[in-house]
This record gives C-alpha cells, structure tokens and sequence, in this order.
C-alpha cells in the first residue's frame, strides 16, 4: 500500500479500483467549456436570460462547494455510512446536501456579507478621498 494516497486505499477497501479518467474527464469538459465561451460569446449572450442566470448561479456556487465539500462532506459520509447507508446513496446524499448547502451560501450568505464589506470600504475610500483633499489645500 505503500505510494499510495487516502483515496486508494478507501477503495481498495471497499473493493473498488481509482481511475483518474473521471476527474480527467471532467478537466476536458471545463476547459472546452471554457474555450467555447470566448469563442462563442455573442451567441452565448443571446441565450435565454433563465438560462444564463442559472449559469451564473452554478459558478457562483463553486467555491463554497470548494470549501464546504471536504470540511461537511466527509463528515456527512462518514455519518451516513454509520446510519448502515450503501456508500453510493451516503455518497449521492452527501453530494445532494453539499450542494444545497452551497446554493444556500451564495444566494444568502454571500450577498449581505458583500454588501456590509462595500459599504465599508465605500466609506474608507471616502474618508481617504476626504483627507486626500485636505492635504492639497495645505
């Protein structure tokens, strides 16, 4: 067992292999995906506003998904696997709640917080725009 990392060896004990094809899969997919919305902006532009404000949605939930998926999401698996779960369902239901999670954080909680750090420095630049003034008179 030795070289490999937690990841190997969790499956190896639930009797499943790693292939980094998945992960590699879905690099391919973002980066075209990437490539295709420079190449293709105009007509991107024109889609439905529904479905582009879902777009945005989804990347707006990529880093609190970031942040919540290893910190909760392991937590959640192990709790669910203890609940005698199937590791797909504990896995399916984890993804689901992590994810929910994450919608939660961008809609909810990101906003206020934006909007309390904005009027903040809004009010800092001010007062240094104030000061700024100030020390030209002089």
């Amino acid at each position: 067992m030795a070289g490999e990392n937690t990841s190997e060896r969790t499956l190896a004990a639930a009797g499943h292999s790693f292939s980094p094809l998945p992960a590699v899969a879905i690099w391919v997919a973002g980066l075209i995906s990437i490539v295709a919305s420079v190449t293709y902006a105009k007509q991107i532009s024109r889609l439905p506003t529904a479905l582009l404000q879902s777009v945005k949605t989804l990347g707006s939930m990529t880093y609190p998904l970031y942040l919540l998926h290893f910190a909760i999401g392991v937590q959640l698996l192990d709790w669910l696997t203890d609940l005698e779960m199937t590791p797909l369902l504990a896995l399916a239901l984890a993804v689901a709640i992590v994810c929910v999670m994450s919608l939660a954080v961008c809609k909810w909680g990101e906003p206020p917080i934006r909007s309390v750090v904005r009027l903040v420095f809004d009010r800092l630049g001010q007062r240094v725009a104030g000061l700024q003034t100030k020390e030209s008179r002089v």
